[in-house]
């Protein structure tokens, strides 16, 4: 099963809101490989940019937001960020273009062949040396699978088909021109705000994440997992 439906995201983008406590942690840990990874001349891309939110943190560089969705799209070039409207299963770029590329909350809406010709076209379009950032909902995360249970039972899921993965099932689909540098892992307390209501103003809430400090391994328990790779250089055969 795959993700098609572009009239479903149009309206997930539509009635955002508010910045989940996710996306808080989130850009705080995409500002962190602003400031420690890469240099001026960089070149950015979000596979699956959603609201733009993430590459708001790189506007001092050259960076793309890809998407399938119009309105998502729409949303991003209101915030100066250059966008383009592809399957991200064949990105539609040259190779070796990118300095970092990464998606959050995208490749568990593909079946597995297909996750896997993403996080590789993803590789692809990275240069060597480049980083590459994957993250997912982690089906060990005790409070999104009650979230997500209650919601589907309740007929009100509004994302689609989402595969319930963890950080082991997504480090199968990796191809050996990359390596780990770092598990991530994001957020572990109990989330404030969605999408379409907070429950606490994002100023408290930006204070509350002193507190993930206390969990440690974050990569198995927290609700995103994921990790960041490095495109190894191609060998040079003597």
């Amino acid at each position: 099963m795959q993700l098609k439906n572009k009239e479903l995201w149009d309206n997930v983008w539509k009635k955002k809101k508010y910045i989940t406590d996710y996306q808080l942690r989130f850009y705080e840990y995409l500002a962190k490989i602003r400031d420690n990874n890469l240099n001026s001349n960089s070149k950015v891309l979000e596979v699956g940019c959603g609201s733009g939110g993430g590459l708001e943190v790189f506007k001092k560089f050259e960076c793309y937001g890809l998407d399938i969705s119009n309105e998502s799209l729409k949303v991003c070039k209101e915030k100066g960020i250059k966008t383009i409207n592809c399957d991200a299963r064949a990105i539609e770029f040259n190779d070796n273009i990118f300095d970092f590329t990464y998606s959050s909350g995208l490749v568990e809406h593909f079946n597995p062949s297909d996750r896997k010709k993403i996080i590789h076209e993803m590789i692809r379009v990275t240069k060597p040396n480049g980083l590459v950032l994957v993250i997912i909902p982690n089906k060990f995360c005790l409070w999104y699978r009650i979230y997500k249970s209650v919601f589907t039972l309740l007929k009100k899921w509004k994302y689609g088909f989402e595969d319930n993965l963890s950080y082991f099932d997504l480090k199968k689909d990796l191809p050996n021109n990359v390596k780990i540098l770092k598990k991530v892992g994001i957020q572990i307390i109990i989330p404030f705000a969605t999408d379409e209501k907070e429950m606490l103003k994002i100023g408290i809430r930006k204070k509350l994440i002193i507190l993930d400090k206390l969990f440690p391994l974050k990569h198995l328990i927290g609700y995103g997992t994921g990790f960041l790779l490095i495109k190894l250089k191609p060998s040079i055969n003597k």
